[in-house]
């Protein structure tokens, strides 16, 4: 963006340049633009010249009450007026301007990585490890297949094949009860690994809410930034925001594990589920035929454009707040799911559960 005259920019405390690097330099180019306007005795940028109270003007000064200009004037030294900032309203006190941006900055994805990373590591759902070549899926039988149900992320591991090789020389009831325990356990698992995926899915999702804020109001910002080193060329700004997506993104479908029976199975880094995400809520958007461009319209007051961005500032801001708590319930319903499906009936004393299965429910009559 272009600077004021001789300035540089001036970072905005309360915006993050380490977590929001591009947010903070949006905010930093306009504050430094702000500075500028709100002293305009100390420049000759854009002011406004008002009638000095009690001075009786003649017809031929005007009958506007404030005469904005881009730059200083002859009627600076008129005695009948004095400047004014444009930004009379904003220029005692600035922070008006940044408090939207402020509260969707400061979000560590190196935190929310760390707890990604975490949830993304299990025994039965999950990819092997690094170390370890991928093999086929358990083969397809019943009632050792493995659980590909519905939306949930199914069995990739090989510990069913691994037990059931090792019970191949069992030929007493024991191997049967151990067959039951072994498939409630595995069943009962893969349930609760999903509610990890869930919650991993969600911290994507809530990844991207704030960047997609961010990013829409760095635009919003370079947009005003624009503005005002334009003034009075009567150029109009149209910006493509995405914020619209924000509420949308807590119901789109997105998946931590990719790859299929044929290839092999991965975890996809958060921000690569968090990029295709919103790519595809905004094909999706554009084939529905959402609009995505938001005018900064060339005012003759600087204020009135100040406000447009301002109401603009606090859509995304309400947005951004209705989609986390949109996605805090959105979470709960899924892991209450979960929850409930993870029942299981112990197919040899027909108690049926809640809890993780214990062996010795599967162990009755065995002899010490």
């Amino acid at each position: 963006m272009v600077l004021p005259p001789g300035r540089q920019p001036i970072p905005w405390p309360g915006i993050n340049a380490t977590t929001d690097p591009v947010l903070a330099k949006a905010a930093a180019e306009l504050n430094a633009w702000v500075d500028y306007l709100s002293h305009p005795k100390t420049n000759g940028g854009p002011r406004i010249y008002r009638p000095v109270p009690g001075r009786e003007l003649t017809p031929d000064m005007g009958t506007r009450h404030d005469i904005p200009s881009p730059r200083a004037v002859d009627t600076e030294a008129d005695p009948n007026y004095h400047v004014v900032s444009v930004l009379e309203g904003y220029a005692a006190d600035p922070s008006e301007l940044f408090k939207a941006a402020e509260a969707v900055s400061g979000v560590s994805e190196t935190a929310i990585n760390e707890a990604y990373a975490a949830l993304t590591q299990g025994c039965f759902t999950f990819p092997p490890p690094a170390t370890q070549s991928p093999s086929a899926p358990p083969p397809g039988r019943t009632p050792e297949s493995p659980i590909r149900d519905g939306d949930m992320y199914g069995e990739l591991g090989q510990i069913r094949v691994e037990w059931v090789n090792m019970r191949l020389s069992i030929i007493s009831p024991e191997g049967i009860h151990s067959q039951l325990f072994e498939n409630d356990l595995i069943r009962f698992q893969i349930y609760v690994e999903n509610g990890y995926l869930r919650v991993a899915e969600h911290l994507v999702k809530y990844r991207a809410i704030f960047q997609q804020a961010g990013a829409d109001m760095a635009k919003l910002m370079d947009a005003l930034t624009q503005r005002f080193a334009s003034y009075g060329q009567g150029k109009g700004i149209n910006i493509d925001l995405r914020s619209f997506l924000l509420t949308g993104l807590v119901e789109v479908a997105c998946a931590v594990i990719t790859g299929g029976l044929s290839t092999v199975f991965k975890v996809k880094t958060i921000a690569e589920v968090a990029t295709q995400m919103v790519g595809d809520a905004g094909k999706t958007a554009k084939d529905n035929g959402q609009e995505t461009s938001n005018p900064i319209d060339d005012h003759p007051l600087i204020v009135d454009t100040v406000k447009q961005y301002l109401d603009a500032m606090a859509k995304i801001e309400r947005d951004t707040a209705s989609a986390i708590s949109g996605l805090s319930l959105h979470l709960h319903t899924k892991v209450v799911q979960l929850e409930q499906d993870r029942r299981y009936v112990n197919r040899l004393t027909e108690v049926n559960s809640n809890m993780a299965p214990q062996f010795l429910d599967y162990a009755q009559g065995w002899r010490a």
